[in-house]
């Protein structure tokens, strides 16, 4: 989010999309409200395997910061 916050300064327009819940997701929001960043990311919380495979498909880039995660 840090990274998001100085691309937004720097004009770039982008949109993040995080998917997944975790006990970190508070902290997230927080964070989000707080960079004023509600307008660039998304967090979508847990979805079924059809909305990760749409969302990945219309990604330019995915991270995957998982250890246990379905993906190749």
């Amino acid at each position: 989010l840090k990274v998001a916050a100085r691309l937004r300064d720097r004009g770039e327009k982008f949109r993040l999309i995080l998917i997944g819940e975790g006990p970190r997701r508070a902290a997230i929001e927080s964070l989000v409200a707080r960079s004023a960043l509600g307008d660039r990311v998304e967090l979508l919380g847990w979805c079924d395997e059809q909305v990760v495979a749409r969302e990945i498909s219309r990604a330019r880039f995915v991270v995957c910061p998982s250890f246990a995660e379905g993906l190749p």
